[in-house]
């Protein structure tokens, strides 16, 4: 499941390392903020071969939810949660898919590593998010609030670290940033003048990166990284459909 709004920035790199599973792409209105129009995430979407789901919410639990019972009346067993700014190696989705195939009684899978993009593929945020975010969920789960659903601490499992997200929450142009810091779930924790006195204005001895008004120092810092090639021309919207 993926829940786009206004994300041609992203979409198509996100799709191309998961077009060996079926995908359904959820464009709604936004949760927050006022909607002007929607940009060309549909379009985009659809020549990836992706499930179009356009329906309006109110709340991102409602929009998930409704992904979650398309996906058990369809029959899947699992369902991922990815966002379109979330990258993965197509290799890394089908080891993914035989892993969770192999723990078939667990209810929720976490991602093992997480890499956080800083506004390009050439930086990276420190300290990393890993084992915490949820990738997986087995399709009779509901959530209650945002990406997070509440199980058993046996029924949660990490995914192997050699398997990697990349994030790119925090990369893009400008006008991403502001539209996401105005639509997105945690709209109301930020800070309006982020983009123009962070993002922009961003040299790498810079620290205390977050949006957040009270949480900017989880996003400690920016290292440089190596970014896998693939990626890189994925961000970059250098891939053809295929």
């Amino acid at each position: 499941m993926i829940l786009a709004y206004n994300e041609e920035e992203m979409i198509r790199g996100c799709l191309y390392g998961l077009k060996d599973i079926d995908n359904f792409v959820v464009i709604s209105k936004p949760w927050f903020g006022k909607h002007k129009k929607f940009d060309k995430t549909e379009r985009i979407a659809r020549s990836m071969n992706a499930s179009i789901i356009r329906k309006d919410f109110r709340e991102e639990r409602d929009e998930r939810n409704y992904v979650m019972e398309i996906a058990q009346e369809k029959g899947y067993d699992y369902v991922f949660i990815i966002d379109a700014d979330e990258y993965y190696l197509r290799e890394d989705i089908h080891n993914m898919i035989s892993f969770i195939e192999e723990n078939n009684t667990i209810k929720r899978f976490n991602i093992g590593t997480c890499i956080y993009l800083w506004k390009n593929e050439n930086w990276e945020i420190r300290p990393r998010f890993n084992n915490i975010i949820p990738i997986c969920y087995n399709s009779d789960l509901r959530f209650h609030g945002l990406r997070n659903i509440v199980v058993q601490r046996t029924e949660t499992k990490l995914i192997p670290e050699e398997i990697i997200m990349y994030h790119f929450s925090y990369a893009g142009s400008s006008e991403r940033m502001k539209m996401k810091l105005e639509h997105f779930s945690h709209a109301n924790e930020m800070s309006l003048d982020w983009v123009e006195n962070v993002y922009e204005k961003w040299i790498p001895k810079m620290e205390n990166l977050h949006p957040s008004r009270s949480a900017s120092h989880v996003f400690k810092k920016a290292i440089p990284y190596q970014c896998p090639k693939n990626i890189i021309s994925r961000f970059k919207n250098e891939v053809t459909i295929c």
